[in-house]
């Protein structure tokens, strides 16, 4: 069997955008966003901003998407359990609903008998102590992917920290990298294409199935939506989803009518 790369151009669709925005960073800038915070036990800084390609390593390759952040293991080998990437102090006190919402690059390796971990964790005393909220799950597809996290267990309180905690669990392993984190109050209709569940390299000839992850980032429950995918701006597949009712920062696995049917190998730009 031949294979052959995959070139992902995963759009992300908003169908209205009026969430209340609490905190915004792309890590566009030069310097390293104000009011941000990390502690480490890492020899490296914990945590450092740049290109895909200043952050990878030999074993650990990030797909390119703009200036990042990232912890990175391989590179380092030093200790990592304790890299906590951490926002500025959110006052929730009058909020109800609140979302994380960033863009993710995360394998959830392991090696040598250790195994890697990545978590949004929560403290409410300045940092003391820290509560684990979500666990992010490595997917090891070379590709970036949108995560959703549901903050509102944390409403009513008024000195809030969030941070991102990379754990190599004194082991050799990867890093977790993050991009666009936005922390914000859901409002209006607003779906997001999460993740693309095609693998970055395929057999030829073979079938490959064109499913995803669509996530509702707004406070409208979802009821219809459609996916429409193509090979670079090609024939394009459309496929309606309708009967649904996906609530507020829930989430809805699809898997499209048409499949992608491979006959030689060769690169392609998968749009969906």
């Amino acid at each position: 069997m031949k294979t052959f790369p995959l070139l992902f151009a995963l759009i992300n669709c908003s169908f209205i955008n009026a969430q209340n925005i609490l905190i915004s960073e792309d890590f566009e800038g030069g310097n390293f966003p104000a009011g941000w915070s990390i502690t480490t036990n890492a020899s490296d800084g914990g945590w450092n901003m740049g290109t895909s390609q200043m952050i990878e390593s030999a074993w650990w390759s990030i797909a390119s998407h703009g200036n990042i952040i990232g912890s990175n293991d391989d590179d380092c080998d030093c200790d990592k359990s304790m890299d906590y990437l951490i926002m500025p102090p959110l006052d929730l006190s009058g909020s109800v609903t609140i979302a994380l919402q960033f863009e993710n690059y995360y394998d959830g390796g392991n090696f040598g008998g250790a195994s890697e971990m990545a978590s949004i964790e929560y403290s409410l005393n300045n940092g003391n102590t820290w509560v684990v909220l979500s666990e992010i799950i490595g997917t090891d597809d070379a590709s970036w992917d949108s995560q959703l996290v549901d903050l509102s267990v944390l409403a009513g309180n008024s000195n809030v920290l969030i941070a991102f905690h990379y754990n190599d669990n004194g082991g050799w392993v990867f890093g977790w990298a993050i991009d666009d984190v936005l922390v914000f109050e859901p409002q209006g209709l607003d779906a997001n294409l999460s993740s693309i569940s095609v693998n970055s390299t395929q057999d030829a000839p073979s079938v490959v199935p064109i499913t995803g992850t669509i996530s509702n980032s707004g406070a409208a429950i979802i009821s219809s939506f459609d996916i429409t995918w193509s090979l670079g701006g090609a024939m394009a597949y459309t496929q309606t989803f309708s009967g649904l009712t996906i609530p507020s920062l829930g989430s809805y696995n699809f898997a499209h009518q048409d499949n992608w049917t491979i006959t030689q190998s060769g690169q392609y730009q998968l749009d969906v």
